[in-house]
């Protein structure tokens, strides 16, 4: 029997996108449309006639996405509003609203064996809601402080799965010469799933975020009475996630038993740490062209995470010990005024140090798991705001993006790990 919510008002509330789970996807994207519509002209209008002319930007996104699991098309579609007051000004209050509607998952953990083995049920819509609010504040000099607080709703049409959390924290802005920046961040947060806590166990979790970015900046070619015009950005962020879960006991050996095969339950809740470091340079010329390299590794480390395996008598240490690694590369070149190409792609590799790889059956392949995965993406953009000579901004998106995953683990009773996922779509991008 599930628990009861500490939260009964959000679990009964539905929002206004979620009635229209049971219609057609194409009536789902145009209930989107018509709030993103709305959002553009109500603010919008509020915004240029507000005396402190705050600052305006709505994001849009429609696509419709191949997924090769199930062979089929679906649609979806999100929004990111966001208003704050002048940079200028020495306090700042500022808001940010997201939404979005999408047909598929990756995740078949919260669904029943039957459903699992039917691909179409994955192909279930779901909503996601969220809300920040926050505040900055100059420190004196070019120094700055933001703090916020932010809620979001995942709301599923299987239900099991859906979710809501909470976050707050602070970032430090430092600017320690005229080339070099320093970012810090601490946040935490709360993660509740309701539809999946019983009284013995429940997958709610804590985590307390921190991260630390490190930017310098010059500027190539700059003469007395010449303005330069080439730039190169050197960053480095480090990161790190701190995850303690509410209920959730895994296998452990017991140590008060005569026998050295005696597995109990871990009375510890399971824990996560993942330590991360990412660096890149930037190089740009003028508007005209600019090149991203960047590359990122992350390291995850487990503790009262052992799982043992009755069928094998095996006995996995630190289950869910993984290294992770990316290396991405992004290019954008204007071809023509207001016109311009933007080109990303991506490589990576986790490796998992103890996590047995199996087959589909669930048999034993006697090898750890590796996964690998290829992204891939080609955008054009148009700056209408540069063709209208317009003050605002105004630009539009057709893009294309692939993403491939490949894994030695066939067994996809928790989430899917070999797959293809190709998405075209439009971006548009409104601010005053």
């Amino acid at each position: 029997m599930t628990a009861a919510s500490p939260l009964p008002i959000l679990r009964a509330y539905r929002f206004p996108f979620s009635r229209t789970c049971s219609l057609h996807p194409k009536e789902n994207v145009a209930g989107l449309v018509c709030v993103m519509l709305a959002t553009l002209v109500v603010t919008g209008s509020e915004a240029r006639a507000s005396a402190l002319a705050r600052d305006f930007d709505l994001s849009l996104r429609l696509e419709q996405a191949y997924f090769s699991w199930v062979d089929g098309v679906r649609s979806s579609a999100s929004y990111r509003v966001s208003m704050a007051e002048p940079a200028g000004k020495s306090a700042a209050i500022f808001a940010r609203l997201a939404g979005g509607y999408q047909e598929g998952a990756l995740l078949t953990f919260a669904l029943d064996d039957a459903l699992i083995a039917d691909r179409a049920s994955l192909l279930r819509r779901t909503f996601r809601h969220e809300v920040e609010l926050g505040m900055r504040r100059r420190l004196g000099g070019p120094h700055e402080l933001e703090l916020s607080a932010q809620a979001e709703i995942f709301d599923s049409a299987a239900l099991r799965d859906s979710s809501t959390s909470f976050a707050a924290g602070g970032t430090v802005t430092a600017r320690i010469s005229d080339s070099c920046r320093l970012r810090a961040s601490l946040h935490g947060v709360y993660k509740q799933f309701p539809n999946m806590t019983t009284a013995t166990s429940s997958v709610d979790h804590r985590e307390l975020r921190q991260r630390t970015q490190l930017r310098f900046q010059r500027k190539l070619g700059a003469r007395k009475g010449r303005r330069s015009q080439q730039t190169i950005t050197w960053s480095v962020e480090s990161e790190l996630r701190l995850r303690g879960y509410v209920r959730s006991h895994h296998d452990a050996l017991d140590t008060d038993s005569d026998s050295a095969s005696t597995i109990v339950r871990d009375p510890e809740n399971r824990q996560y740490r993942a330590a991360a470091i990412a660096t890149a340079v930037t190089y740009e010329l003028r508007r005209r062209l600019t090149a991203t390299s960047a590359a990122r590794w992350e390291q995850n480390r487990s503790r009262h995470y052992d799982r043992f395996f009755a069928d094998a008598g095996i006995l996995v240490r630190s289950y869910y010990d993984y290294d992770h690694f990316e290396l991405k590369e992004k290019a954008e070149l204007e071809l023509i005024p207001a016109l311009s190409l933007e080109l990303e792609g991506a490589v990576g590799w986790r490796r998992f140090a103890n996590y047995p790889a199996r087959a589909e059956d669930g048999s034993w392949l006697g090898e750890r798991r590796r996964d690998r995965e290829l992204k891939a993406s080609v955008a054009l953009g148009l700056d209408l705001d540069r063709r209208l000579r317009w003050s605002g901004k105004l630009r539009l998106e057709a893009f294309v993006e692939h993403r491939l995953e490949r894994s030695n683990m066939r067994d996809e009773r928790s989430f899917l790990t070999s797959y293809e996922l190709t998405t075209v779509g439009l971006r548009a991008r409104f601010g005053v």
